[in-house]
């Protein structure tokens, strides 16, 4: 039994009935929701205003994938919330020993300390960020992995890449957000004309939202992962050839570059084969002409800004 109180918005009370593993856990997740939770419970709207003016817009996104890292920001301040960013596991669980945060972004495969771990280790705080829902990202959309985040103490999953309506979605059953909400907007790229349009929406999803700040940093990472992926590839290091794959697949989801995602993806479950170094070879001519594409339309957002 317990109580969380928050002066000027009231008093929250539970208790927990240990019948069995099934039912601790579900009842650990109820208690979760019981604070932040606002819309999941059905509060009156006058306490959802209180949490949101409370300081409770504040989000935790842990993602050791700086594009990643830049498109989970804007897609936060899109619904109204403000986001920090953790690197990795260790930085996650510093964070919410610091700080109080409405919900945490957890991405799972991470180096050093992955989200498994740095969720075990938020659980074992005290509250109140013990009790802070935790939202997994991972790559993998399989039942069995969302059964995994779940063992591991995360609340909720979101497949990558994240898009807005799910997101926006899954974070208002897990806290408070604004009433209404709008998709991320800014000015949208002309078509290039001729047989280079089919390249073009062939090399990126035309749906995707991509900013300028996410273009010019794709413009800046992409051609780097690409080179050390040539250089693992030539040392014949494996592990880093498959991680970096994992990197950039990760990077090009979120950007929309979806021929490129695939053949990362190829690299990333065949990096240990003879054929590793050509593949990365067409990787980089695949890469170069998705380089283009995303120049291009920086070029028009550019001109087009006011």
């Amino acid at each position: 039994m317990g109580i969380e109180s928050e002066i000027g918005i009231g008093s929250c009370f539970w208790f927990v009935v240990p019948v069995g593993k099934e039912a601790r856990r579900d009842a650990d997740r109820s208690r979760r929701v019981s604070l932040p939770g606002v819309a999941a419970i059905g509060l009156d709207a006058a306490y959802e205003r209180a949490l949101i003016e409370a300081g409770t817009r504040h989000v935790l996104v842990v993602e050791d994938n700086e594009i990643n890292q830049v498109v989970a920001v804007e897609l936060l301040r899109s619904l109204g919330l403000t986001a920090d960013v953790a690197r990795d596991g260790t930085e996650a669980v510093a964070a919410a020993k610091t700080k109080r945060y409405a919900a945490i972004l957890m991405d799972c495969q991470m180096p050093e300390m992955d989200g498994y771990e740095a969720t075990r280790r938020i659980r074992a705080m005290p509250a109140v960020a013990a009790d802070t829902p935790i939202i997994a990202l991972t790559a993998h959309a399989m039942e069995g992995e969302r059964q995994k985040v779940l063992d591991a103490g995360m609340d909720d999953y979101l497949a990558k890449p994240v898009r807005f309506d799910t997101l926006e979605k899954t974070l208002r059953h897990w806290m408070a957000l604004p009433p209404t909400t709008l998709p991320p907007s800014g000015p949208v790229a002309e078509e290039p004309s001729g047989s280079w349009s089919l390249e073009a929406h062939q090399l990126l999803d035309p749906t995707s939202s991509r900013s300028p700040r996410v273009l010019e940093l794709s413009l800046k990472l992409l051609p780097e992962t690409i080179a050390a992926m040539e250089d693992a590839a030539g040392r014949n290091d494996a592990t880093q050839l498959h991680d970096l794959a994992h990197r950039l697949r990760g990077s090009c989801l979120s950007i929309g570059a979806r021929a490129l995602a695939e053949h990362a993806d190829r690299i990333h479950r065949d990096g240990e084969s003879a054929d590793a170094r050509r593949g990365v070879e067409r990787l980089k001519v695949l890469c170069n002409r998705t380089l283009v594409v995303l120049q291009h339309e920086l070029d028009v957002l550019s001109e087009s800004a006011p």
